[in-house]
């Protein structure tokens, strides 16, 4: 009997150096690299692939609705579940319950209190204001919830030559991101030296932490505009968590994501096995198309040059987010093209320490290259029609100029739930 014993003890601690089937079974493999963990995923996930559909509440815009949108390039939702979209063409915010019922009217065009011309971005901040970004000089106009201006935060940042243009803007946890571009010194006539930037600002709007930064010498005697220097990703693909971590993918041609603390301090950087998307014929002309939109009307000649490939993970899509639950949510390249019929979009799911656990699939009749998609809430998502094109258009002098696919009619808000 004592043998028997011995021999079952020794088997049961045999069975526990053994390896355990787990969720993170094939996660990824974490290398320090200059100090700085990175987790290298491997191409699929070990929790594999779901679908998920999307189920109607309500929508809004429209040729027949009383709300008339312009150009919508955000959504946001607050702690009480209700929606603020930002129209950078009328220059307002329009606030809805979590019903669609509509609330108010936030901001107006203008130069005065509480008033913005052709708005870049919005943010909502832990003070309860609404701010919205002016793209020059680059500040965030501010109002509280009742549209009762407060005092704006006027970005800066003494030690730059040039003055600061603001494009994007994202808050969350204390934590103030935003991005643009320096415009330096002209080493010589027509020629500017930029710097294109990614920073955590404090709340008075001093610049404290340059996270990222691109270097840009526009020559205007022979002005082309290209795409990964004039639109660079890391204006659009961030995101700031609930405790204030800045999520960001600033490259191009890489599928990484780096993650920053409050501090500035670079924490770790996520990354999974990845084969570039070469952009067809089609794809190429109409991102040439949008771009070209933006130009027209230009007293000088421009040229356009775009890149062969899509970014890796995308940007003006807002290809970054983190969740309620802290998994981090990416949309890559891939994920919105060759998708199987009646899937619009799937995102790349990672969990809180940036090991790809699985994909999810959302089915739905929209266009997951050209039609926005904004998580609000746990389960639900808004969706906008024509919200990458209307992103181009606000470069075009807030006027959509841009003669694409679409058939020209009013852009729809429309809500849904999210159905397992």
């Amino acid at each position: 009997m004592r043998i028997f014993r011995i021999f079952r003890i020794a088997a049961c601690a045999a069975l526990l150096l053994l390896p355990c089937p787990n969720r993170h079974a094939h996660a990824g493999e974490v290398v320090t690299v200059d100090g700085i963990p990175h987790v290298r995923n491997a191409a699929v996930p070990p929790d594999g692939a779901r679908t998920v559909r999307l189920e109607e509440l309500w929508r809004a815009g429209g040729e027949e609705d009383d709300v008339f949108f312009g150009l919508i390039t955000k959504v946001l939702d607050d702690e009480d579940g209700n929606i603020y979209i930002l129209d950078v063409q009328l220059a307002e915010v329009q606030v809805y319950s979590p019903d669609g019922e509509h609330l108010k009217t936030l901001f107006r065009a203008g130069d005065g209190p509480g008033e913005v011309r052709q708005p870049r971005d919005m943010v909502l901040l832990d003070d309860g204001t609404v701010g919205v970004i002016r793209e020059i000089p680059g500040a965030l106009i501010r109002v509280d919830r009742n549209n009762v201006p407060a005092s704006n935060i006027e970005f800066r940042n003494s030690n730059e030559k040039g003055f600061l243009i603001v494009d994007s803007g994202f808050a969350g946890g204390g934590t103030l991101v935003a991005a643009g571009t320096y415009t330096g010194e002209q080493p010589e006539d027509g020629v500017q030296n930029r710097i294109n930037y990614l920073s955590i600002f404090s709340s008075d709007g001093e610049e404290l932490h340059r996270l990222f930064e691109q270097h840009n010498r526009r020559d205007f005697n022979n002005f082309i505009v290209h795409e990964n220097l004039d639109l660079p990703v890391f204006f659009w693909s961030n995101c700031v968590s609930a405790d204030g971590r800045v999520y960001t993918a600033p490259h191009y041609d890489r599928y990484a994501v780096e993650v920053y603390s409050p501090q500035g301090e670079l924490e770790r950087v996520v990354e999974r096995e990845y084969e570039h998307y070469r952009r067809d014929r089609a794809d190429r002309q109409r991102v040439y198309g949008a771009i070209e939109s933006v130009t027209r009307g230009a007293d000088i000649e421009i040229g356009i040059e775009i890149e062969e490939n899509a970014p890796d993970i995308l940007a003006m899509q807002h290809g970054v987010r983190v969740r309620e639950d802290g998994t981090l949510w990416i949309l890559p390249s891939r994920g919105v093209r060759d998708q199987p019929d009646g899937i619009m979009l799937t995102f790349d799911v990672f969990d809180r320490e940036g090991h790809f656990t699985e994909q999810v699939s959302f089915a739905g009749d929209k266009d997951g290259v050209w039609d926005g998609f904004f998580f609000v809430g746990s389960d639900r998502v808004v969706i906008v029609t024509g919200h990458v094109e209307a992103i181009f258009a606000q470069y075009g002098g807030g006027a959509n100029t841009y003669e694409g696919d679409g058939d020209g009619s009013a852009m729809d808000v429309i809500c849904y739930r999210i159905v397992e």
